[in-house]
């Protein structure tokens, strides 16, 4: 369950259970599984109700410095939502649906409460000679209203300044996806290969923040290899191409060199994944990133790890690590460099009681800056999270969960620099 998203900031994430951090990641192509990796889910309906309470010192993101002393930055939000969850099982082929829908309700800042709509779902169909093909699509909306994601301000309007400080405008935001993924893979498991595309598109309803509205598409391709058994080396390649389709109207407000200009991005590498005894196990890779943006190239090399360590039956730790190449889609600049490294530990304190603690690190480099009326290009900013949480889950039928976490951020130029405490429970009842 989401607790706060936004297009360039970012957020928390929950699961049933256990609180996860989430950062910000790459958009990745509709997942490459090895064929055979994941079992079918059994088939069902479930229907979650979850209610939430969270309080969020700084929910405007801003800088004390630029607070807007017209509104208050600490806040209280109420979240009701319904969860429905539909899995089938035909033969070869499995089917599943998930939607949420809910609305949040802010106490102090009502001008920001939303609707929140988010539906997915995919279809598999496996062959007995270890093939297998994915279909699937997502689609979520959602009220976006703070002004570095919603709106610019008039140039004749120098006194508040912009970006999360504050000013709030109506705009929906629509994010969706399709795709589909195929492989294939050896009975004896030594050889696997797979490719697939995934086009995804990001709307805004209000015109001053349509220049943020991109079209992509992703194309992919892996071969698998065993080695060191049960090693995998895997090689992999992805190609993707984000267009910004309204900036052509806008030429009043974007540089006339960034008009045309869209997001080209190339990379390859390659990867191993390897379990270590029967606690460890882990993926490292390494990758080389080619983006052309506008008249502009970057290059660099790109990694990416992901490790496991189960020391005893109720603990474990994991740790994760990558960098990518994103488009921007707030002003000031055509794309960034991402990386992050996020680390967490599980503990169950009995067969009912989970604790989860996670600490994580995330840079936005952004590329090619440029200014925009009312709106200050970006260079770079970082974020420095750290949370807690509690599940308490005595009977199949309800859960709750109580989380506390800190974000710092620090930014280039500082007008962006916040910090904010946040504070919830959550209770899911299952239907």
């Amino acid at each position: 369950m989401v607790v706060k998203t936004g297009s360039s900031t970012k957020f928390w994430s929950r699961t049933v259970g256990a609180v996860v951090l989430g950062l910000i990641a790459p958009q990745a192509p509709v997942a490459a599984s090895e064929p055979g990796a994941v079992s079918a889910a059994p088939s069902g309906l479930r229907v979650t109700a979850t209610g939430e309470v969270l309080y969020d010192s700084n929910e405007l993101r801003s800088s004390r410095s630029a607070a807007n002393s017209n509104r208050p930055r600490d806040d209280f939000r109420y979240s009701p939502a319904l969860n429905v969850a539909y899995s089938r099982n035909v033969g070869r082929l499995t089917t599943t649906l998930d939607g949420v829908v809910g609305r949040d309700f802010f106490q102090n800042n009502r001008q920001l409460s939303r609707n929140r709509y988010i539906g997915s779902g995919t279809a598999t169909y496996a062959t007995g000679t270890g093939c297998r093909a994915v279909i699937a699509g997502s689609y979520s909306s959602r009220q976006s209203g703070i002004r570095g994601l919603d709106t610019l301000r008039p140039v004749a309007d120098p006194i508040v300044p912009p970006d999360d400080v504050g000013v709030v405008i109506d705009n929906v935001q629509t994010s969706t996806s399709a795709g589909i993924n195929a492989g294939c893979g050896s009975l004896s498991g030594r050889l696997s290969f797979g490719g697939g595309y995934t086009h995804g598109a990001l709307s805004n309803d209000a015109p001053t923040r349509r220049f943020g509205n991109s079209v992509s598409d992703t194309f992919s391709a892996n071969v698998g290899i065993g080695v060191l058994r049960p090693g995998q080396l895997g090689l992999n390649s992805s190609y993707t191409i984000v267009r910004y389709p309204a900036r052509q109207s806008l030429a009043a407000l974007v540089p006339s060199s960034l008009l045309g200009a869209g997001l080209r991005t190339f990379r390859v590498g390659v990867t191993f994944a390897r379990p270590i005894g029967t606690r460890l196990s882990g993926t490292a890779g390494a990758s080389f990133l080619h983006t052309d943006a506008g008249s502009s190239s970057y290059n660099s090399p790109a990694y990416n790890l992901g490790l496991s360590y189960t020391a005893s039956p109720r603990l474990s730790f994991n740790l994760a690590g990558s960098r990518d190449v994103l488009a921007s889609t707030a002003a000031g600049a055509l794309y960034r460099v991402v990386d992050q490294i996020t680390a967490s530990a599980n503990y169950a304190l009995g067969q009912s009681i989970t604790v989860d603690a996670n600490v994580g690190f995330s840079k936005n480099d952004y590329r090619v800056p440029f200014s925009i009326p009312g709106e200050i290009a970006r260079r770079q900013d970082t974020s420095k999270i750290a949370g807690i949480g509690v599940s308490y889950a005595p009977r199949p039928l309800y859960d709750v969960s109580l989380f506390v976490g800190q974000t710092f951020r620090t930014s280039n130029p500082n007008l962006f620099n916040y910090d904010s405490t946040k504070a919830s429970i959550t209770l899911a009842v299952h239907i």
